[in-house]
């Protein structure tokens, strides 16, 4: 499935429904059926809560997104290299407030 959602995207072939993305599962061998319980389960629901409430309370408006600790938000933009992306992760991470 990586694959195949993967070259709609670089084909710009965006799902723009529920129906779009169960169609790309179903052409790529999921019972529509399936896919459905597994969409509609207590789980995923329970999971997309979860992520709408965290998007609404950290205020992300973007992605990628770095929050550490629950409270200190990384903007990708002012760093300049994975050595200190890494290094501001593990100050923060360590920061006693």
């Amino acid at each position: 499935l990586t694959t195949a959602i993967f070259q709609k995207m670089q084909q710009r072939q965006y799902p723009q429904s529920r129906a779009d993305v169960k169609q790309i599962f179903v052409d790529n061998g999921v019972p529509a059926d399936k896919f459905d319980g597994v969409v509609d389960s207590f789980a995923a629901t329970s999971m997309v809560s979860l992520f709408d409430r965290n998007t609404q309370n950290y205020n992300i408006r973007g992605v990628p997104a770095f929050l550490v600790n629950g409270k200190y938000m990384i903007k990708p933009g002012s760093i300049r290299s994975q050595e200190q992306f890494n290094q501001l992760v593990a100050f923060l991470l360590n920061k006693k407030d």
